[in-house]
């Protein structure tokens, strides 16, 4: 127990060197909250060797369980604070009980894990990072009992995506599900023995342990890599933008009441943006709602939040995760509005801040416009000879 406190400490410091090491390379790139989370957990794997007994069973399968889990909790824990996040989390950690790496699963399931790496190449691609977690769940070389041809797994497996954890109807069938499965960990397991299954020897197993091992880490390396291509659109320049640094600025619009605060975000490596709440906690600040719908606060400021889509203009983030559900979908600009509370009411602050956010669409549009006939001109001049 005394160890615990310089083990804390060392693992920590390496956690701040590594985020400060991917600044350092990825500059003026901010790490996603799930990488950020997961620099953390990874430190803690060697941690885990030394506090918690392996028992009988040989390093490579321990590791790869412990990194399955810092992975899923790393894909979770940004979520805890979304809408739904608290059936999600509840939905994960049943699914992950009884999850035991099994290598000999490897020698006859080779098809199911060479799919499994195809859907990573596809979410990865169309940025759908709320299907990693049960992509990251249903590992083949992960054996679950609650997973593996059960009723109930297949209940509990919808319940880690956001989108359906919110729907008033499904929650209500996770919560069923997952009172099921209380009820089912209540009698004893007809076959106590199916958890202790036999290990593949460590020499031919190893090689495709270490594939699974480097398989769990797509999901924090997709973030980059699409940070990589992705070129974030500006905000218009009528708005007078000032950076604040990835990929954020603070905008303002002409006749924008004095207290008013825009700030527009523009989607990072991940390619969806998170809740308000989530990306205030993230930063170290947390809010509550209000009795005003749609407005939150942390004590000193109002905030609200506003989604500019190609197509118009979102107010929820329940209407975000619907529009931006299908593959390929753009994830928009994330607009939060703040002023201090002794500033305004919370109503007066919701309709300054709305009528802002309609007018930065409008501006968005316009500008978008512009650039359009700016690209087409300049095509045709070159292509006509002479032409200015």
């Amino acid at each position: 127990m005394v160890l615990a406190i310089p083990a804390a400490f060392a693992a920590n410091v390496a956690r701040i060197f590594t985020l400060i090491g991917y600044r350092q390379v990825f500059f003026p790139a901010v790490e996603s909250p799930q990488l950020h989370y997961f620099m953390g957990f990874l430190w803690l794997i060697p941690v885990v060797w030394f506090f918690f007994p392996r028992g009988e069973r040989r390093l490579l399968p321990y590791t790869v369980e412990t990194l399955h889990l810092a992975a899923a909790f790393s894909l979770l824990a940004p979520l805890i604070s979304a809408p739904g996040g608290n059936l999600v989390a509840l939905c994960t950690l049943l699914l992950l009980a009884n999850a035991r790496f099994e290598p000999s699963r490897l020698r006859h399931g080779g098809i199911a894990l060479m799919g499994w790496v195809i859907v990573a190449v596809l979410i990865a691609g169309a940025r759908m990072e709320s299907l990693w977690l049960p992509w990251l769940i249903l590992c083949p070389a992960i054996t679950s009992v609650t997973v593996v041809g059960t009723l109930v797994g297949a209940a509990l497996l919808p319940g880690t995506i956001p989108l359906l954890a919110m729907h008033p109807v499904a929650q209500w069938v996770i919560l069923l599900a997952a009172g099921a499965w209380a009820w089912q960990q209540r009698r004893p397991a007809k076959n106590s023995t199916s958890l202790q299954s036999s290990e593949a020897p460590a020499l031919p197993g190893m090689g495709r342990g270490l594939a699974v091992a480097m398989v769990l880490l797509v999901p924090f390396a997709a973030s980059p890599v699409n940070a990589f291509f992705t070129r974030p659109a500006m905000p218009p320049s009528s708005v007078m933008p000032r950076d604040l640094g990835a990929n954020s600025y603070r905008v303002r619009l002409v006749g924008q009441a004095p207290d008013l605060d825009l700030v527009w975000f523009e989607p990072t490596g991940e390619g969806r943006h998170h809740t308000l709440e989530v990306c205030m906690r993230y930063r170290g600040v947390s809010v509550q709602p209000t009795p005003f719908p749609n407005v939150k606060t942390d004590g000193k400021l109002w905030m609200r939040e506003f989604f500019l889509q190609p197509d118009g203009l979102l107010f929820t983030y329940g209407d975000y995760l619907k529009r931006t559900f299908l593959p390929f979908s753009a994830a928009g600009v994330h607009v939060i509005a703040s002023c201090p509370v002794d500033a305004m009411s919370a109503e007066v602050f919701a309709e300054l801040s709305e009528r802002s956010a309609g007018e930065l669409m409008r501006l968005q549009k316009q500008d978008r416009i512009h650039r359009n006939r700016r690209a087409l001109a300049s095509a045709w001049a070159g292509r006509t000879p002479g032409a200015e």
